[in-house]
């Protein structure tokens, strides 16, 4: 259909030939079907840029703070003033207008991937408290008026227990949502997910100046917990392209995984997903799974070896296996590999597309 929709402007621009051909000069044909085409093409872009358009969440882990002293500096200027007298004549005068610039304290963080991130003053102290390592001086050596603001520094100790993580959403290109049938994907919305007991991902939220991600779903970690998994994902994430969430089902079937994969159409690029089916009461594992769009899912088959024979979910165990298996097992799908396949406009898409041409040209 989309070809015919493209036809509709020269269909009508016909009409206008046949029926009003002695109204119509010739450069309004073109006024009616050049931008008519144009419209219609950028509406059909961004529609197919709004069904592959997918979110993925970034880690990071922050590595430095830093504490910037008030300062100011002297700036040199000359200003100038135009005036016009009686006799229409201008007159400029210039004066020197140097004045002093005030630079306030900032506290910020640093992450292993370079991004800086204001920060409160109190989560500058709480950071160096708890970080064992020595705090330094740095002389910014300013080109200062009469404050000679300094910094003061101090790094992350790599104990995994006062780190600090960072999550940022990053939008891209994913042609796999347009393409549920290619994959075995079925399609379920927001009502049939939830009268399933299926997940959406965990919002952000704030932490300090910067974002952050609970990488549970169906389960409340203790804080140590919660900061351990955080840690995996915002030291590996930028390293190994990976981000590990952990879903946790309760009396339900091993089909409720693909049921889940389905809903978030197989999960972003990045994603490796831990699966557990528990007994509501006892806590006791029924089955494990898991599932990435990695090529080779060898830490998929090793997470569900892992767990043979084992009845109770150990996360600090299961912790250490991961963060040993990642460099060994893991591989993120690149997902240019998909460029293969051709983006089609829903059957809606379509009519809205057809509706909206229509309305154009009868305007036109």
């Amino acid at each position: 259909m989309t070809p015919f929709i493209y036809l509709i402007p020269i269909i009508f621009a016909v009409i206008l030939f046949i029926f009003f051909r002695t109204k119509v000069v010739w450069w309004e044909y073109l006024i009616l079907i050049g931008p008519s085409m144009i419209i219609t093409g950028l509406i059909q872009f961004g529609m197919i840029s709004s069904s592959t358009s997918a979110t993925e969440y970034l880690g990071d882990i922050v590595s430095e703070v830093r504490y910037y002293e008030p300062w100011n500096e002297w700036i040199t200027e000359t200003c100038s003033s135009t005036t016009t007298d009686s006799k229409g004549n201008s007159h400029t005068t210039y004066y020197d207008c140097s004045h002093s610039v005030s630079h306030s304290s900032r506290w910020v963080q640093i992450t292993s991937t370079g991004k800086y991130y204001d920060i409160s003053h109190e989560e500058f102290d709480r950071l160096t408290k708890i970080w064992s390592t020595p705090i330094n001086f740095v002389d910014m050596y300013r080109d200062y008026y009469t404050r000679d603001g300094d910094m003061y520094c101090k790094t992350f100790d790599n104990n995994v227990l006062t780190s600090k993580t960072v999550t940022k959403s990053h939008n891209y290109t994913n042609k796999i949502k347009n393409s549920y049938s290619i994959f075995g994907f079925n399609k379920i919305d927001e009502k049939e997910a939830k009268k399933l007991g299926l997940y959406d991902y965990p919002k952000l939220y704030d932490n300090d100046g910067s974002d952050n991600q609970s990488p549970f779903l169906g389960y409340k970690p203790t804080k140590n917990q919660l900061i351990e998994w955080q840690y995996i994902n915002g030291t590996f994430g930028p390293i190994s392209q990976i981000r590990i969430f952990l879903v946790f089902f309760y009396n339900k079937p091993l089909s409720i995984v693909q049921q889940q994969r389905s809903y978030w159409i197989g999960g972003n690029k990045n994603e490796l997903v831990y699966c557990f089916g528990l007994d509501s009461v006892s806590k006791k594992i029924q089955w494990v799974d898991a599932f990435s769009w990695s090529d080779k899912p060898a830490m998929e088959v090793n997470f569900r070896s892992f767990y043979t024979g084992k009845d109770k979910v150990n996360l600090d165990e299961l912790s250490i296996w991961t963060q040993n298996s990642i460099p060994k097992y893991w591989s993120r799908k690149q997902f240019k590999d998909f460029d293969y396949i051709d983006v089609k406009l829903s059957d809606k898409q379509l009519l809205w597309l057809f509706i909206i041409v229509m309305i154009i040209n009868l305007g036109l």
